[in-house]
């Protein structure tokens, strides 16, 4: 009943990460936990989602999702996301639009650390399936369905090369979703500290492109929703340029307790390069840019460790992603 737009963690490396991924939000999927990530993306992404919730149950739940974002050196990321939740008698969907940019790059061109902040407008939707019970139910005397708009807004800050913070804010507004009497979804806040230790690890300046260690990040995120709060820390691993392994433990109020671990392949063909032009106050410098074309395949999965969910074999996910 008051799980409503409890939307879960969306795209395959942040249900891996679980809160953590608040201070990486490292692609499109970022509209979700924290559109200020989308400010630090410097390319076009296209990431398509499928999970199959809670494995073992009698009735089937599914969600998917579709995202793309485009990005411009002078105006930031632009995105667009889909993501729906079905099961056999209810349904919900949310469409958003979201922006994030790099405010340093206006405010303090000269700075070393990066700060990025986004926000996202999006349509809340849910509807029930007519059938007898519905039909009698006085509670659904109004409509099947209801629409509403939410407002969130995150940042993203990158204080070297080591250490990045972020901090969401979902549904500011709460808007009322309530059929028959109010149902206003819950603010959710969600805030997290990340660390990369490999710069400490690799030999030399700590940037060697030959080393097969590419990320060791330790993560650490909290969430608060209707004053309930969860506690996720987790590790990131990516080596030889090719493979992310990642996992987290959650743990919170009402016994809730939660194993998330997934592993991303990445491909990556570069384009023969282009110049572009920066903009530094008034002039325009000339950048060369190196153009990627990125595959990712990505597979994450969370099981739940309390009593409440000992029936089932957890949430996959399986994602599709390019970037260009």
């Amino acid at each position: 009943m008051f799980s409503a737009f409890d939307v879960p963690q969306i795209g395959a490396k942040s249900v891996a990460l679980s809160e953590g991924y608040c201070a990486v939000a490292d692609n499109v999927t970022a509209v979700y936990c924290n559109p200020g990530g989308l400010g630090q993306l410097r390319n076009n992404q296209l990431f398509l989602s499928f999970v199959s919730l809670y494995q073992g149950l009698d009735d089937y739940i599914y969600n998917g999702s579709i995202n793309f974002s485009v990005y411009n050196i002078n105006v930031g990321t632009l995105a667009a996301a889909w993501y729906g939740l079905f099961t056999e008698l209810y349904q919900e969907n949310i469409i958003a639009l979201s922006y994030g940019r790099d405010l340093f790059r206006t405010l303090l061109k000269y700075s070393q650390s990066e700060l990025y902040a986004g926000f996202s407008a999006k349509i809340l939707q849910k509807g029930y399936r007519e059938n007898g019970y519905t039909r009698m139910d006085p509670v659904f005397e109004e409509g099947l369905s209801r629409l509403g708009v939410a407002m969130d807004a995150g940042m993203l800050f990158r204080i070297n090369r080591k250490w990045q913070t972020g901090l969401s804010f979902q549904n500011i507004n709460r808007p009322d979703l309530g059929l028959k009497e109010k149902s206003r979804v819950p603010l959710v806040i969600t805030g997290a500290l990340a660390c990369d230790l490999a710069p400490w690890l690799k030999p030399g300046d700590g940037v060697s492109s030959s080393h097969w260690l590419d990320r060791l990040r330790l993560s650490l995120g909290a969430r608060i929703r209707e004053k309930e709060y969860r506690l996720s820390p987790g590790v990131e691993f990516s080596f030889l340029h090719i493979f992310d392994l990642c996992a987290s433990y959650s743990m919170g109020e009402k016994q809730f307790q939660k194993f998330s671990a997934g592993l991303g392949f990445v491909r990556s063909y570069r384009y023969p390069s282009e110049i572009e032009k920066k903009r530094g106050g008034e002039t325009y410098e000339v950048v060369e840019v190196e153009k990627r074309l990125v595959f990712n395949v990505n597979y994450s999965f969370a099981y739940y460790l309390n009593l409440a969910h000992q029936f089932t074999y957890g949430n996959h996910y399986i994602e599709l992603g390019v970037q260009f």
